[in-house]
């Protein structure tokens, strides 16, 4: 359930002095409420490296199902310059055909960065 849970349950029954200390304190001592604890992240996060240069990373994703219609938005980190397409169909052949259309327009991004996992060009 959680601390912050426990307490404000607890306060909408009942109440005394000291209430959350004694909380805190039998939450504390709790086995069940240790090993259900969040863990502490294992590495803190990182902000993306700053490209100075439009179109050196793009990130690609799908927004969606919107009022029964999947789109891809693709956005270069640089200049937040993005598009939008309605995509009938979300198979790799008609990713490939807008992803190709773009990059026809503005050329090839460095990194592209997708919904799980960046691609970097070689």
């Amino acid at each position: 359930m959680g601390i912050v849970k426990m307490k404000s349950m607890a306060r909408s029954y009942v109440w005394w002095p000291n209430i959350d200390a004694d909380l805190e304190a039998i939450c504390k001592q709790c086995k069940t409420c240790a090993a259900e604890a969040q863990a502490s992240p294992h590495a803190f996060p990182q902000s993306w490296p700053y490209h100075t240069q439009p179109w050196s990373r793009v990130h690609v994703d799908f927004l969606g199902s919107l009022f029964g219609r999947n789109y891809l938005v693709v956005i270069d980190a640089s200049s937040k310059w993005f598009e939008v397409f309605e995509m009938h169909k979300t198979n790799a052949t008609a990713i490939i055909k807008v992803l190709r259309a773009t990059f026809a327009r503005f050329g090839l991004p460095v990194e592209i960065i997708g919904s799980r996992s960046a691609i970097h060009k070689q």
